[in-house]
């Protein structure tokens, strides 16, 4: 959700879809910007249980609404 209603938080979904569980400490999630930097930020050290989701909630507006990757 990049692009909220004002107001609400920017949050990302991230799905584990295979058959073993997977440890996030280490991860990070990488948005690439209309200029081609990349914006990087780490996510929680948690691990995702198969077949499970989890999501990310941003504290402040972060990701960017046009161009993304």
């Amino acid at each position: 959700m990049a692009n909220p209603v004002s107001g609400e938080k920017e949050w990302v979904e991230i799905y584990n879809s295979s058959s073993e569980n997977i440890d996030l400490n280490g991860w990070n999630l990488q948005e690439r910007t209309s200029s081609g930097t990349f914006n990087t930020y780490a996510l929680p050290n948690v691990i995702l249980q198969t077949k499970a989701l989890c999501f990310y909630e941003f504290s402040t507006a972060k990701l960017n609404n046009d161009s993304d990757t």
